[in-house]
């Protein structure tokens, strides 16, 4: 397979930076319809970079943590079903926030398991 030309991976990674800054303050999760490129491309543009930066410690934080923040989209039907609102609290919606409870366990065992991948990804360069 080919590898992504770095001025598409940069593009890909300006608009994914664009998407994490406006959605920082949001709560979890978020609805992968933000997501600007799919989560694949979006790790591709990541691994060329880094290849790119391989000794800018700054740089690699920097995708490190745009990659683990992938973890934090997911599904749009999902992130629909799991938002916590103040209404969410009221005796009637136990099952919504067990719902929403097991999704923001899922997307804390996806962002150590992203962080494992960045790291092995990052050890072959």
């Amino acid at each position: 397979m080919r590898s992504m030309l770095p001025s598409r991976a940069l593009r890909i990674l300006r608009a994914y930076a664009d998407v994490l800054g406006k959605t920082a303050r949001r709560m979890l999760p978020l609805p992968e319809s933000l997501l600007p490129h799919d989560k694949t491309a979006i790790k591709e543009a990541i691994t060329v970079v880094v290849q790119l930066t391989e000794d800018d410690e700054t740089a690699a934080s920097t995708l490190e943590d745009a990659y683990i923040h992938l973890a934090d989209f997911v599904p749009d039907d999902v992130a629909s079903k799991s938002c916590v609102t103040p209404e969410s609290h009221s005796a009637g919606q136990g099952a919504h926030l067990r719902q929403s409870s097991r999704i923001m366990t899922e997307i804390r065992h996806r962002q150590e398991a992203l962080l494992d991948e960045f790291r092995r990804l990052r050890q072959r360069w």
